[in-house]
């Protein structure tokens, strides 16, 4: 708890060196006014600034930095997601994003708003179809699902056990158990 007070403190003294006035903190998309549901996404933003010429999306882990690359993979397709929520909720457009690690050094990166909902579309093709694609070390590297990959069977799920996975958030480690037990067999 000390750590994070501290990292807060830091924080807000780095917070006047990143350009924008903030708009919003904590901010969940897309709002309840938004009629549109964008696929069913939705992602809260930990602080969106505004200039002159557009909106700036902030997203603040408290995790050390990749050793190699200026970001997880992951944390951009995430800060992607933040951006298209964003522009799709009015804050247009939207012309950058900001990743701050543990290191507290700010990484400005161009958002790429295009690409998220053909990722949102092959999701949802995968959860209806109920099977798993072939693995690729390239595509798999940094899903956080690929763990999942190993343990479930090669035949498709039934929705029985979706369901099962589904409810309560389950663990990896309790997929593995499911996994081994008579539900997938």
């Amino acid at each position: 708890m000390l750590i994070h007070g501290m990292f807060e403190q830091v924080k807000r003294a780095l917070a006047s060196d990143i350009p924008g006035r903030i708009v919003a903190t904590e901010l969940i998309l897309p709002s309840k006014a938004s009629p549109d549901k964008v696929f069913g996404l939705t992602g809260r933003i930990d602080v969106l600034r505004e200039e002159r010429d557009g909106y700036i999306v902030q997203d603040e882990k408290y995790t050390s930095p990749p050793k190699t690359g200026r970001i997880y993979p992951g944390h951009k397709l995430q800060l992607d997601a933040y951006c298209f929520l964003a522009e799709r909720d009015g804050y247009s457009p939207v012309k950058s994003a900001i990743i701050i690690y543990d290191d507290l050094r700010p990484r400005e990166v161009a958002p790429d708003t295009e690409r998220v909902p053909d990722i949102i579309m092959k999701v949802h093709d995968l959860l209806r179809n109920r099977y798993l694609p072939k693995t690729s070390q390239s595509k798999c590297e940094n899903c956080s699902y690929c763990p999942l990959c190993a343990i479930l069977p090669e035949s498709g799920l039934t929705p029985e056990q979706i369901l099962v996975l589904r409810r309560g958030q389950t663990t990896v480690t309790e997929t593995a158990t499911l996994a081994r037990s008579k539900v997938f067999h």
